[in-house]
């Protein structure tokens, strides 16, 4: 199997640093890692002016997306989803040794990244 994405769930506290900190780090490192993934689809201007109109027997009911519909998806989006694209062809296991590296050399900086 070839991942397209590897989804982490990043826990800032555990880390001792904000999940921006950490993303910018790994890229100061060129270690391919992004924040988030895609803003949930809800939440994008379509669904929230709501220009549309249901359609069938209940034309009345108008429908609603309120931000905080689905709080573990927003929070994966804001605050924890970390991905990376190191799981794919044609990259070896010591591009992966290597990314591990980067995360323990971060790790071990933790203090000094969380000044900034």
């Amino acid at each position: 199997h070839v991942y397209f994405q590897y989804p982490m769930k990043f826990d800032a506290k555990k880390a001792g640093m904000p999940r921006a900190t950490f993303i910018k780090a790994m890229q100061a490192e060129n270690l391919p890692v992004g924040a988030g993934y895609v803003k949930p689809i809800y939440l994008y201007p379509i669904y929230q002016q709501q220009p549309h109109k249901c359609a069938g027997p209940f034309t009345h009911a108008k429908p609603e997306y309120p931000k905080g519909l689905c709080p573990v998806t927003e929070k994966l989006y804001a605050e924890e989803l970390v991905t990376t694209n190191i799981c794919r062809y044609p990259l070896t296991k010591e591009h992966v040794d290597l990314f591990v590296e980067g995360i323990r050399k971060i790790y071990a900086a933790r203090d000094e990244l969380a000044k900034l």
